[in-house]
Order: C-alpha cells, then sequence, then structure tokens
C-alpha cells in the first residue's frame, strides 16, 4: 500500500500569499501535475500485485478526474472517499490522541466531555470555519492490478 500527501495544485492558489518561501511552493505545487504523473507511470515497479494506492487531494486544486486520466492500464480506479464532518471530529480526536501533549490526558479521561465539547465548539464560527477547510480535502484511491 502506498499513502501519499503530494502537492495540491497544478499552479500557485490564489488564496495563499505569494510570498512563500521556495520550500512551501515545492510543497504546494506539482505544475502540470509533473509530479503525479511520474509517480502513476513509476509506481507499479514497486507495488506487489493488489497493492492499493490512496493520495489526499484537495477539492480548491483538483478534482478525481485529473488523476483518473493519468492511470495506466494496470492501475484501476476504485473510488474517492469524502469524509464527513463526523469522520473529520473523529480524526482530530485520533490526532489530539496520539499526541501524548496535555490535551491527550483530558481526551482520553474525558471522552464523552471532549465529545460534547467539540458539538459546541462547532458552534462557534472560527471552529466552524477551521474544521470546514477539512472538508476540502479528499482521498483518490486506486488499485494495482498487474
Amino acid at each position: 500500500m502506498v499513502v501519499g500527501n503530494p502537492p495540491h495544485f497544478s499552479v500557485w492558489p490564489k488564496m495563499y500569499d505569494l510570498h512563500k518561501s521556495k520550500i512551501e511552493v515545492l510543497k504546494t505545487v506539482d505544475k502540470m501535475w509533473h509530479l503525479h504523473k511520474k509517480f502513476y507511470n513509476a509506481v507499479n515497479e514497486i507495488l506487489n500485485p493488489n497493492s492499493n494506492i490512496v493520495l489526499v487531494e484537495n477539492k480548491k486544486g483538483s478534482n478525481p478526474s485529473i488523476f483518473r486520466s493519468m492511470l495506466d492500464k494496470n492501475l484501476v480506479y476504485v473510488g474517492t472517499i469524502e469524509p464527513s464532518m463526523q469522520q473529520i471530529i473523529g480524526a482530530i480526536r485520533i490526532n489530539l490522541l496520539n499526541s501524548r501533549t496535555p490535551l491527550y490526558r483530558v481526551v482520553a479521561q474525558y471522552n464523552r466531555l471532549f465529545n460534547l465539547a467539540i458539538k459546541t465548539l462547532i458552534l462557534t464560527k472560527s471552529i466552524k470555519n477551521w474544521i470546514a477547510e477539512f472538508e476540502n480535502f479528499y482521498f483518490f484511491w486506486c488499485k494495482n492490478i498487474k
């Protein structure tokens, strides 16, 4: 299985500040999707038969049809996974539980309280907007069939 989080945009997004470091640009932009194309062309050489590939992508920069067109005869599109708000909140919870920060202890000990707090925080505009940003992400899933 290959899981990746490649750059999400083929050009620099207008919504971002243009004064970023070169490394930020490299992490954000895959010009004309060259990196994605090279990846999909080469990945069959290292995969076992029936291996899965899941890449995190961003709706603001792409759509699944862009990547479906890059798949060769040995890669089959399985689907696109778009997490629900409840799944996003669950992922944030898991992230907090795995962080081993002081907040971890609170989340671990007071699970019901955490769930209630998250539901309450969802009602505040800034938290709602922050979590809504996660809704822009989707998972592009394909499978090697060679």
